[in-house]
């Protein structure tokens, strides 16, 4: 039987959780609402001890303390910082109070939950809303799960992984600001599958992309990412952007199939933003790629993008050449011009470095595109 330790409404001690974990007097905190009184503040940052599971009732908000100071709370520390095995986290609130605190959005500050050499980590059915920073940031890392979780305007990206090893984000449900709903850089056997990402004009700045996959350091390795089935809406950046620009090998970052997602509206990058980002890009489309080999881009919708698909440089080009993407059965239709045009815009696909690239294209259906096909 679980040994569970209740927390009611109140500011979280740090004393209180190093009570919990493998060995520990606890196993599980249990964040436990009495009527109105719904709120735990998270005053300090809150280091972890490994077996920990906290679980909310539905009802429970952790809130930060606003006008958090920036010498307590400096770029990546986290709310929940962790490492070692066996992590849960479900059914509670996060809320960053992101209008009362004295830091940019994206710069690394207020993220909920860090961890770094961590595996067996589970974070499911979990609010994140209105902060600075990432949702979760996960380091060095195995076995993580991200499922089921509603990520609602926050700083940076709603999930970030770095150098990570079998990583899955499912059934998420993410309304991004400065940059990615989904992130991995470096990782291998990523799956981000059934989930829902989008980009309203509530949540500003909104240039970044819905996904970002990325292999970016010469002594990285990224391979095995799948992202299936999930539906990505209005990024004023990419609907999904795969970067492997700095690499020296064909073989740093390989193996992406991109399958079954819908990606509407994206690649609009506006001629004005906030002040918080400078980003007025052109060459912006529903999927930009460069820098990855055996690539598979099958069975997607792509309606509504200034680019369907987009093959070559985006931000950053990559070395060398011979990579090999195959694009099949893919649906593109009603691409639309930018507002920040080149030479390129507004092609169905459009391969702006061929000599680079050996592209497949089979089966693939257009309709009502300003253009269809470049450099194929």
């Amino acid at each position: 039987m679980t040994n569970v330790l209740t927390l009611t409404p109140g500011t979280f001690l740090q004393s209180s959780f190093d009570k919990v974990g493998d060995g520990r007097e606890y196993e599980e905190i249990e964040l436990k609402t009495t009527g109105t009184k719904t709120t735990f503040t998270a005053k300090t940052p809150i280091q972890l001890h490994p077996g920990t599971t906290i679980t909310g009732d539905e009802k429970a908000i952790i809130q930060l303390i606003p006008y958090a100071s920036m010498c307590l709370w400096k770029p990546q520390v986290p709310v929940f910082s962790f490492s070692g095995e066996n992590y849960l986290f479900e059914g509670f609130m996060f809320g960053g109070l992101a209008d009362k605190q004295n830091v940019l959005h994206g710069k690394g500050y207020h993220n909920l939950f860090g961890g770094n050499r961590a595996s067996e980590v589970k974070i499911r059915n979990v609010k994140i809303q209105n902060s600075k920073g990432d949702g979760v940031r996960i380091l060095d890392s195995k076995d993580v799960t991200v499922s089921g979780n509603k990520i609602y305007g926050i700083g940076h990206d709603g999930f970030y992984c770095e150098r990570c090893v079998d990583v899955e984000a499912s059934g998420n449900e993410i309304y991004t600001r400065i940059n990615s709903g989904l992130r991995s850089k470096g990782s291998r056997n990523v799956i981000f599958q059934d989930n829902i990402i989008k980009s309203t004009a509530k949540y500003k700045p909104r240039t970044g992309p819905g996904i970002q996959i990325e292999n970016s350091r010469a002594n990285e390795t990224t391979s095995n990412v799948w992202i299936l089935n999930n539906i990505i809406d209005g990024c004023q950046g990419p609907g999904i952007w795969a970067a492997g620009h700095t690499a020296p090998a064909l073989d740093a970052a390989t193996g992406l199939t991109i399958k079954g997602n819908t990606i509407t509206n994206c690649g609009q990058m506006p001629v004005f933003e906030d002040k918080e980002t400078a980003d007025r890009l052109s060459a912006v489309a529903g999927i930009c790629l460069d820098g990855w080999t055996e690539v598979d881009i099958r069975e997607n919708v792509l309606d509504g993008n200034c680019n369907g698909i987009r093959i070559g440089t985006y931000i950053t080009t990559s070395a060398g050449s011979g990579y090999v993407v195959r694009l099949t059965s893919n649906e593109i239709k009603n691409t639309v011009a930018p507002f920040n045009r080149d030479a390129y815009a507004g092609y169905a696909i459009a391969v702006t470095v061929p000599c680079k690239f050996n592209v497949i294209s089979e089966g693939n259906m257009f309709s009502g595109n300003l253009k269809d096909v470049f450099g194929i």
